[in-house]
């Protein structure tokens, strides 16, 4: 067989495999093979992606979320060859060619990303182990490398075939702080407060200047930020959820 025969081939398979309906037939290959390899194909994708959009997919009814699946190895082109990427490429496909089922579920692009974290941050590096254990309001926080601040238009966390937000609903933004612990990937909501302190957490700030600019920011005593925010942040840290460096970026060792 020639190279461009080959070549010619394998695009034929490959196009039967993505899309049986309008290419049913490939040269050479028994249908009964052909709809084998069609069918392992699309069910290994559907199953991947119905575990990590488990909410998204109970939305659809009928056979609506199986023609997304279609459309999507139809459609796509995917950037990454990681499996583990699918997710991503199939984020990308919605927001590039999902304009008929964004117009019907105008939260579904940001309750995908909310799914697709939860798998995000459980592969994550923690990062370098550059923590310190002693809480210090000398020390700069920072977040920790495998955790993920958010902020959300929608109210994603509440999302179920029960509840499917109004335009109303997204006139209160949502805050999450998303964290690994106890060996589970923890979903913990924030006030807007809090959630902007955390973002301020880049390990270039000691604590104590953090709270005293965001005190001034907020037209609030020090004292009275530190009581109301301190209690939290001993919490992340304690669930390693925050870190803390030295000034300068050197490491301090735990205790």
């Amino acid at each position: 067989m020639s190279t461009d025969r080959l070549v010619r081939q394998q695009f034929a398979f490959t196009a039967s495999i993505r899309d049986p309906d309008n290419h049913p037939v490939v040269e050479r290959v028994e249908p009964r093979r052909m709809k084998i390899y069609q069918d392992l194909f699309y069910n290994n994708v559907e199953d991947f992606l119905a575990s990590s959009f488990p909410v998204t997919k109970r939305l659809w009814k009928g056979d609506e979320w199986q023609r997304m699946i279609r459309e999507f190895l139809k459609q796509h082109r995917a950037q990454s060859p990681l499996f583990l990427d699918m997710p991503l490429e199939f984020m990308d496909f919605i927001q590039a060619r999902g304009q008929n089922w964004l117009s019907r579920k105008p939260f579904l692009l940001e309750l995908l990303h909310y799914e697709w974290i939860e798998l995000s941050v459980w592969l994550a590096d923690d990062g370098p182990e550059e923590g310190t254990a002693v809480w210090s309001e000398e020390h700069c926080p920072v977040i920790n490398h495998a955790a993920r601040l958010l902020a959300y238009q929608w109210p994603v966390h509440r999302i179920s075939e029960e509840f499917e937000p109004s335009e109303d609903d997204a006139a209160s933004p949502t805050f999450l702080l998303v964290h690994r612990e106890d060996e589970d990937v923890r979903f913990t909501l924030l006030t807007a407060a809090t959630w902007q302190f955390l973002s301020l957490c880049n390990g270039e700030n000691s604590l104590q200047t953090l709270t005293e600019h965001f005190a001034e920011n907020l037209a609030v005593p020090s004292g009275q930020l530190t009581e109301m925010l301190y209690p939290v942040l001993r919490e992340f840290h304690e669930k390693d959820a925050l870190r803390f460096v030295t000034p300068g970026g050197a490491t301090t060792p735990r205790e």
